[in-house]
């Protein structure tokens, strides 16, 4: 999943153009210890962000290797620092793209901690802690405000947003879909919250990107947002048959719906939707699904105002 993700992202976001030096990530050990070889002095951002690229995304079979995870454990609090240290808050355009593709590579990663449930994560967010192996390849974490202000800092670019944004959407309904059958509790309650809680951190992400643009500007970026959503099959698969697919697929459908101005305010749903897709889909009771639909609801709005705080 996390491979269809990136591959999907790279081809949208394409390589970009920058001239502006990326002097002060270049100089940062933490990158050139990452980068190896790749990295050169002088280079311009683009082939920075090529160079972060391919050191940190993983081939087709979607699976990390350790260099590989620790290469993105080192660029992320580099980035998050070179962000802090700008007055606008931003990364170079030419970054935006290449560290975007890696940031959907990671969508694991990124959903566990953004979700900010995952003990294991926790625990190996610090700086001294390395990447860790599992049956699906090596993992990484940093802390979730670094994180946080690294995809703000991408999302300038709307096609970057969306690359993000789109591997989640992937990922919050892989993680609904794995809901075994007859879970109860927290069981089921859990991949709700998080998935909830990550798709909204990205409405905040959203709503920081568009409050510092005017208003053509922001409606550009909105425009621009809702249209590659979008972009998808008109046909959604069944969900016997494809359960992720059926999740994405109607939740896209009824994107399309919204017209207008309410096309983009529909994005705040997305959370609460993929949850009323996928109990519907399971056959679930009214009770229950009205009670996840509200563990939903608290955990979007939780995650929304603490991110939006966060970026301010």
């Amino acid at each position: 999943m996390a491979a269809v993700g990136a591959l999907g992202a790279w081809l949208l976001l394409g390589t970009g153009e920058s001239s502006t030096p990326c002097a002060g990530l270049l100089a940062d050990r933490r990158v050139q210890e990452a980068l190896g070889k790749g990295s050169r002095p002088g280079m311009s951002c683009a082939d920075l962000g090529e160079a972060i690229r391919m050191a940190t995304v993983a081939d087709s079979s979607g699976r990390h290797t350790s260099g590989q995870a620790l290469a993105m454990r080192r660029v992320l609090p580099a980035l998050a620092e070179d962000v802090e240290r700008r007055a606008d808050r931003t990364l170079d355009p030419g970054l935006r793209a290449p560290v975007a593709h890696a940031l959907a590579d990671y969508a694991g990663d990124v959903h566990a901690l953004l979700g900010a449930g995952d003990a294991e994560y926790g625990r190996n967010g610090a700086s001294s802690a390395g990447p860790w192996g599992s049956d699906d390849g090596y993992h990484m974490a940093v802390p979730r405000n670094e994180l946080l202000h690294v995809v703000r800092a991408v999302s300038d670019d709307p096609l970057a947003y969306v690359a993000v944004r789109d591997a989640q959407t992937l990922r919050a309904s892989a993680a609904l879909a794995d809901v075994t059958e007859g879970a109860r509790g927290f069981g089921l309650s859990a991949p709700v919250s998080s998935s909830a809680r990550v798709l909204a951190t990205l409405d905040a992400v959203a709503a920081d990107v568009l409050r510092s643009r005017d208003s053509e500007e922001a409606k550009d970026w909105r425009s621009t947002v809702v249209a590659k959503l979008e972009d998808g099959p008109v046909q959604p698969a069944s969900y016997a048959d494809d359960p992720v697919r059926h999740l994405v697929g109607t939740w896209r459908s009824a994107l399309r719906s919204a017209k207008g101005e309410d096309a983009f305010p529909a994005l705040r749903e997305q959370g609460v939707r993929l949850v009323e897709i996928w109990s519907v889909a399971r056959k679930t009771d009214d009770k229950t699904l009205n009670g996840l639909v509200r563990t939903g609801r608290a955990a979007a709005d939780s995650a929304y105002d603490d991110s939006l705080r966060s970026l301010g």
